[in-house]
């Protein structure tokens, strides 16, 4: 009996608990619901309240839709135009390297010497065959001189003549020989000491004292740094945007931060690059502070077109990495949050957030009531 009792009063309580069950979830449920808004006080995503005063005219400018030109960043490199690799015309060892990484040389400057006794041995030799061939051609001008004598005394004959006339020119023409193989071996001799074709700055070191140089591999490489370009690889599809004579903003980065200069568009590759489906171009850069072959750059190109929505950089507000602006109703300037993009002249587009025609305020009122 008393189990029986026992279930009798837990049946009788279990009502009891039921309803305070739905009670607390119906309260809870009333608290959310005052908590989100749902009472109509509520406002739209990304708009709030920002007071009733009205914006001033003065302070306000429209979101303009206009057409814009879509840039594409690509990464270029700073080179010389004029860039020479120094080696020598003739193989010898090297005796001596006169030039140092970042020295500045002038036209004409010795860069490096080579070891010459096999150019002076050569020299020496041409030099003497120089001096056998006159002696030759001499004697056959002598020997041309007494056959004329004879001959216009009847003392010989035509034959003899001719043949005297023959030594001659062939020793005229052996002296001439000689004399162009002096010619080339005293150039083979100044070719071991290695100038400087122009003035510039040396880049790169690539040999020193003892190592064996030979034609076509370079000593030092020399570069002008008067003379520089911006190299870039532009897309496929941007390179019908390209064009000689225009412009391209190419941002440099040093330790002083950002630098944007000027470059003039002098060359563009007739063909793309297979591989790697861009179009090779190059523009002429005015000498600038930090400027130097090989520095890292960024051009800005122009690929296409699309329609933008454009406010005044100065009716942006940012709070932390958070953007909203203020956009004058007939109730008064609301709070709209926005995300913006490229920088276009003296405008800023908006990507979301706006339409056009909108107001925006520019100088933003001191007292606002709401979204700070």
């Amino acid at each position: 009996m008393t189990q029986t009792k026992q279930d009798e009063a837990a049946a009788r309580r279990m009502p009891t608990r039921a309803i305070a069950a739905v009670l607390g979830i119906a309260g809870l449920a009333a608290l959310l619901a005052w908590v989100a808004g749902v009472g109509g006080h509520a406002s739209p995503p990304g708009r709030s309240p920002v007071g009733e005063i009205p914006a001033p005219p003065e302070g306000t400018a429209p979101v303009e839709r206009r057409e814009v030109e879509d840039l594409v960043d690509v990464p270029a490199t700073v080179n010389s135009r004029l860039v020479a690799n120094v080696a020598p015309r003739t193989m010898a060892r090297i005796l001596d390297v006169r030039v140092t990484l970042g020295q500045l040389v002038r036209r004409g400057d010795v860069v490096a010497t080579l070891d010459d006794r096999d150019a002076r041995a050569r020299t020496d030799q041409a030099r003497a065959a120089v001096a056998a061939a006159r002696a030759q051609s001499s004697q056959a001008d002598a020997d041309l001189v007494r056959a004329r004598t004879l001959f216009g005394k009847q003392a010989t004959t035509r034959q003899d003549l001719d043949a005297a006339e023959a030594r001659a020119a062939a020793a005229r023409a052996g002296l001439a020989r000689a004399t162009d193989g002096l010619a080339e071996a005293q150039v083979a001799l100044g070719d071991n000491v290695v100038r400087a074709p122009f003035d510039g700055v040396v880049g790169s070191r690539l040999a020193d004292p003892g190592d064996m140089a030979a034609p076509g591999r370079p000593i030092v490489v020399l570069h002008d740094p008067a003379s520089l370009r911006v190299e870039a690889d532009v897309p496929e599809r941007c390179s019908p945007g390209l064009a000689i004579g225009s412009e391209w903003p190419v941002r440099l980065r040093d330790a002083h931060g950002d630098t944007t200069v000027q470059a003039r568009i002098e060359e563009i590759a007739p063909v793309a690059d297979p591989r790697s489906r861009t179009v090779r171009a190059k523009a002429h850069v005015d000498p600038a502070p930090g400027l130097r072959p090989g520095a890292f750059a960024v051009v800005s190109i122009p690929c296409g077109r699309h329609d933008a929505m454009l406010v005044p950089p100065a009716a942006v507000r940012r709070t932390g990495q958070l953007e909203n602006v203020l956009v004058a109703t007939p109730a008064g300037a609301r709070q709209r949050s926005v995300r913006t993009g490229k920088t276009y002249g003296d405008r800023v587009e908006v990507l979301s957030g706006l339409s056009a025609g909108e107001t925006i305020v520019v100088a933003a009122p001191e007292t606002r009531e709401g979204g700070r």
